[in-house]
């Protein structure tokens, strides 16, 4: 059966590649064959097309007095390297895919018997990234629609009435549909009133097997100590990471690039904005010995690696995917919320029972892959 895939466009994000290819990957071993739809962002295209011209100014702009160390390069393809050698290597995928025209004509070429929206925050309202393509409004035919893991990325609902109505219709029309949080089974209920079920992150459908053989010894950086993935860093967040490094006498590192904003009047190499590659990301959760963290994905790492940790508070990201996440391990107490030094260091003491841990998973694995093949089988 061949199955299209639908997430939000895969850029700088670890997590977000992962989950898309953890996805394809467990339809892959139930016997399935998955395509992903390679959607881009509404800008890429633009950003693209105006780089000739960026160029054409930036050489403009020099001409001024006191501009003389004023530049442009594209240092998003430099950002982008590793990833898109990962989406080559390691995803079975379309073309770029830039709106919805484009998504009919792969449709209409390509014959799916289902697709899967999902996961990760597909039906939260982006500013470039249309929500009607992830409702599937798209598609005029009977195909197999199903959620997989969606999540609405707010505490609270953003949509507007008329929204939830156009929405609410759409919805209707998936054959299933699960979330990724317990918020969002509360809301698909309170605004769409369709039952869904909960199920797991698909990263969480996978064993560390999995993700050892992804991250190849030859590429394995051996790392050890106290490893920080921070995505909205801050003063305080940085205080917490000296005083976790300090407490467990073990170095702190870092996978990410030097320099990850562009300035036009600093000049740095351009490899100093590259993301190191996914499977180095990988495998400091193999081989850190603590790990502290804001990120979801950051979070479900550390739990499939059976790494002691702890997550600090992102309100803006969203805590109900945290929460949720954590709820279901019953590892509440690893959350940092308000910082006080005595409780950071009975977190990071507290030792996790990791058998149960992993029986718990066990058991959502399970839920988690009847859900997919129940509802695959049914169409």
């Amino acid at each position: 059966m061949k199955i299209a895939i639908l997430t939000l466009p895969l850029t700088n994000n670890y997590g977000g590649h992962l989950q898309a290819w953890a996805l394809q990957k467990v339809l892959r071993k139930e016997g399935y064959d998955p395509v992903l739809l390679d959607i881009r962002r509404s800008d890429e295209r633009m950003y693209h097309l105006m780089i000739p011209f960026k160029k054409l100014l930036s050489f403009i702009i020099r001409l001024l007095p006191g501009r003389k160390n004023y530049h442009y390069f594209d240092y998003r393809k430099y950002q982008e390297l590793n990833f898109q050698q990962f989406r080559d290597t390691e995803l079975i995928k379309t073309k770029k895919i830039y709106g919805r025209n484009q998504l009919k004509k792969i449709f209409k070429k390509v014959f799916f018997e289902a697709i899967i929206v999902g996961s990760d925050q597909v039906w939260r309202k982006w500013e470039k990234v249309p929500l009607d393509l992830y409702f599937l409004s798209w598609i005029d035919s009977d195909i197999n629609r199903i959620g997989y893991g969606i999540s609405y990325g707010k505490e609270k609902w953003e949509l507007t009435d008329d929204e939830t109505r156009k929405y609410r219709h759409l919805a209707q029309l998936f054959n299933g549909l699960s979330m990724r949080e317990n918020n969002g089974v509360t809301m698909t209920k309170d605004f769409f009133d369709l039952d869904s079920e909960l199920v797991l992150d698909p990263t969480m459908l996978l064993e560390i097997d999995d993700y050892k053989l992804l991250i190849n010894d030859s590429r394995k950086k051996k790392t050890k100590g106290l490893f920080y993935y921070i995505l909205d860093n801050n003063k305080k967040k940085n205080e917490i990471i000296s005083q976790c490094s300090e407490a467990l006498n073990f170095p702190s590192f870092e996978v990410m690039p030097r320099i990850k904003w562009f300035d036009a009047m600093k000049r740095y190499p351009e490899t100093d904005y590259i993301y190191p590659p996914i499977q180095e990301w990988l495998s400091s959760f193999d081989t850190a010995s603590f790990i502290v963290t804001d990120s979801f994905h950051g979070t479900v790492f550390s739990i499939i690696f059976n790494k002691p940790f702890i997550v600090l508070s992102n309100q803006y990201r969203g805590l109900a995917r945290i929460n949720s996440l954590l709820k279901k391990f019953k590892l509440e107490n690893r959350l940092v919320i308000n910082y006080e030094k005595d409780s950071l260091l009975n977190i990071i003491n507290s030792p996790i029972d990791w058998d149960t841990i992993n029986q718990v998973r066990k058991i959502w694995k399970t839920k988690s892959l009847d859900y997919i093949n129940r509802h695959l089988q049914s169409s």
